[in-house]
């Protein structure tokens, strides 16, 4: 697949920046607008029903959402569309809270686990990540009146290994503060992910591209059927609107391969802008699309 990545560069200074998504995700978003309904629950069963949803925003902004306790030996975080990350900075080398007889530390009775592996926490977030960074967390315990909680801090993966990690040995914090505790939602368990989520392409228009841009892809017909192919018709590469299987539907698309057929007729594979194809489309059902280019964006390393 090929992406396109657009920077905007402000020639003024200015607060807001209108976009325009184009007439045909307009016209989409209203008609998703008018008749959108509240769903029931998912086929992911780690998606609620919309009348028992909570985003995490909103259960990071409320300082009483329940927080729910793990077992310390868990691994995973517990079933939900929601994790907890934890604020954390390894502040000195951590070798002296890892003892020698790591390897089986889940045999071990609870009290014995956090005498071993725990230390208390001695920072508290506020507000910026200058120092520490939010790592994922399971809440093991209460500590008591005060508003503090016992944690167990998991790798993160997209930093180099801490010591603890490399020796195979558990982290806790005791003495966590509440504001130290975030919910972060799990990967494609936000509501856009959800069953019957708005979805619609990004429409460019096309005079934003220099001419010298479009089209440059080569054609693979004969020369001696170039002129019936190219006369009011199109070649590979072209965006264009088909008619899906003659449905009467006409949906945005790209040509991906034009054949000839005897001296005059012109037959088109395409490909869809939702990734379906359709091959040996008659030339009567394909014409040209609205005056817009359609680009997509890749969203997928955020979640790798």
């Amino acid at each position: 697949k090929k992406y396109m990545l657009l920077n905007y560069t402000l020639t003024r200074q200015t607060y807001q920046i209108f976009m325009d998504y184009g007439p045909e995700w307009e016209k989409a978003w209203k008609k998703h607008v008018k008749n959108w309904k509240p769903p029931k629950k998912g086929k992911n069963k780690n998606h609620p029903a919309s009348s028992t949803y909570q985003s995490v925003k909103e259960m990071n902004q409320n300082p009483q959402s329940p927080i729910r306790l793990s077992n310390l030996r868990d691994d995973m975080s517990l079933p939900g569309q929601t994790m907890t990350v934890c604020y954390y900075y390894e502040d000195h080398p951590h070798d002296r809270f890892i003892p020698s007889h790591v390897k089986n530390w889940k045999k071990m009775h609870d009290d014995q686990i956090l005498s071993h592996f725990a230390r208390p926490n001695q920072f508290t977030y506020a507000g910026t990540r200058d120092w520490g960074a939010f790592f994922p967390c399971n809440i093991v315990a209460n500590d008591g009146d005060d508003g503090t909680y016992t944690v167990r801090i998991f790798p993160d993966k997209t930093s180099d290994p801490l010591p603890w990690e490399r020796a195979g040995a558990p982290c806790f914090l005791t003495n966590v503060p509440r504001v130290n505790i975030q919910f972060f939602n799990k990967p494609y368990q936000s509501r856009m992910h959800w069953d019957g989520a708005f979805r619609h392409h990004i429409g460019i228009r096309d005079e934003i591209f220099p001419e010298q841009w479009k089209n440059l892809k080569k054609t693979s017909l004969r020369k001696d059927a170039h002129e019936t192919a190219l006369k009011g018709k199109f070649r590979v590469g072209d965006r264009v609107s088909v008619d899906y299987k003659e449905r009467g539907d006409y949906y945005d698309a790209v040509v991906t391969k034009v054949t000839v057929v005897g001296k005059h007729d012109v037959v088109y594979d395409v490909l869809y802008d939702d990734t379906s194809r359709e091959r040996d489309v008659l030339w009567e059902n394909v014409r040209k699309p609205n005056n817009e280019t359609t680009v997509y964006v890749n969203l997928d390393y955020i979640y790798s």
